[in-house]
């Protein structure tokens, strides 16, 4: 029986990025916390060549902004998250996708950070579901 081949199975991806976190990911509404940084992805298509389900694992690194809403103080950590993701691609014509995915990461460097008496929780895991929308050239 023959194998199927690698060709096209294989995704490297770079990418930057910038967000304000919702609240609820980080529990204390006195304050703001935006992240920004950024991020190595690599993907296996075990199916189909870039189409389909795909494995893989992704690296980023971030600096978090923390601002405490009523004094506008801010403090800064810098985290390095590692781990796997799994999604599906789904192509919509020639150059066009629509890929949902779902990453669990390790957060190296959270921690708690403190501002006049108000805290946010490090978290050391990190959960992120998303929708990519891409265009192939």
């Amino acid at each position: 029986m023959a194998r199927p081949s690698s060709a096209g199975r294989f995704r490297l991806q770079l990418g930057t990025y910038g967000a304000e976190l919702p609240q609820w990911t980080y529990g204390n509404s006195a304050f703001t916390v935006n992240s920004r940084g950024g991020t190595i992805k690599f993907d296996y298509f075990p199916l189909r060549p870039l189409d389909g389900l795909f494995f893989g694992v992704d690296s980023n690194y971030s600096q978090v902004r923390y601002e405490l809403n009523q004094t506008h103080e801010r403090r800064y950590n810098n985290i390095t998250g590692l781990g796997p993701r799994v999604g599906y691609r789904f192509n919509v014509g020639e150059h066009f996708y629509v890929s949902p995915w779902i990453s669990l990461d390790y957060q190296f460097g959270a921690k708690d950070v403190s501002v006049a008496g108000e805290t946010v929780r490090g978290n050391k895991l990190s959960v992120f579901p998303t929708v990519h929308l891409g265009w192939r050239f």
